[in-house]
């Protein structure tokens, strides 16, 4: 009986998780017997809820939110200081490099003439 108990215990603890483990012990301590309710399947366990990570803005996220914003209302020296926030804290970055050449470019150009 000790070996048959030892081996469920062990065999609980593989596949069963503690939960079943903790039965178990409880059962043999208080030399009751262990009935197949008592004991919980593997499947009836509840596992942890996902929880869904939200990304925070960072400091870079908003300087280049306020960038777009300032290009796309043609505000090209708000833009141009905005990009350049950004790529101070992220040296080396493709999007901020990218929108300050091509912000630069805008301020290069002269702009056409109305009549």
């Amino acid at each position: 009986m000790k070996k048959l108990l030892l081996l469920t215990l062990t065999s609980s603890l593989l596949f069963g998780g503690l939960a079943s483990t903790a039965q178990l012990v409880q059962a043999e301590t208080s030399n009751s017997k262990v009935t197949k309710k008592e004991i919980p399947n593997s499947t009836s366990v509840k596992k942890p809820a996902k929880t869904s990570v939200k990304r925070t803005k960072t400091q870079y996220d908003v300087y280049m939110k306020i960038g777009y914003t300032a290009y796309n209302k043609k505000d090209y020296n708000t833009a141009l200081i905005n990009f350049r926030r950004a790529l101070k804290l992220r040296v080396n970055d493709t999007y901020a490099t990218k929108a300050i050449q091509n912000t630069e470019k805008r301020l290069a150009t002269p702009s056409p003439v109305k009549k």
